[in-house]
């Protein structure tokens, strides 16, 4: 484990909302583990970052946060957390690491350094090939109301399992006192 706790949900939140970099790297690792297919990660930084530079930043910051998060993954789980908490606590872990140990993103800046060339004859091909338009900005923000009502229904979900199971022993105990006293009075008619 990497010291991730609840504790780390909040300092990620707020590493998020007080540092642009962190904020648009949560959005895209958002769109990775939500796994939509509409949308390809690689297109998607590519569309926000204005250099190479900045692609290639994104790159081992994405590759290192999936790193993190397979490394946590039965932490991610036990918890039954959502997409957005396992983000914030990958963004805490990412920036406490970062701090600890610049280091700690070089092996991740080495295969983005061995790829490079690909890497950047995509990057120029998109660039060249695509702009930003209205109707894009607006399916973004659409796919983020449909990331909010999915995890919305997961947590519906949850609740209605256990409110089924809640009442399925409530019913079991009802009829098991109904059993009861069907019984007692099948004892009395006998005597």
């Amino acid at each position: 484990m990497n010291n991730i706790n609840l504790d780390s949900i909040k300092k990620g939140e707020d590493i998020c909302n007080k540092n642009p970099f962190y904020n648009t790297l949560s959005l895209l690792l958002k769109y990775f583990f939500i796994n939509c297919n509409d949308i390809n990660i690689l297109d998607l930084i590519r569309d926000v970052t204005k250099s190479e530079m900045e692609f290639q930043v994104f790159m081992v910051y994405k590759n290192y946060a999936v790193d993190l998060y397979f490394q946590n993954k039965d932490y991610f789980n036990s918890k039954i957390m959502s997409y957005e908490d396992i983000i914030y606590s990958i963004i805490s872990l990412i920036k406490e690491n970062y701090d600890i140990n610049h280091k700690v993103i070089s092996p991740y800046i080495t295969s983005i350094e061995e790829n490079k060339d690909e890497l950047i004859k995509n990057y120029n091909y998109i660039k060249t090939t695509y702009s930003i338009k209205t109707e894009n900005l607006n399916k973004v923000t659409e796919l983020n109301h449909i990331i909010q009502l999915l995890e919305e229904a997961k947590i519906y979900e949850q609740k209605s399992i256990k409110n089924r199971e809640l009442a399925l022993s409530k019913l079991y105990n009802l009829h098991n006192s109904f059993n009861k006293s069907i019984e007692n009075t099948n004892i009395k008619f006998l005597k």
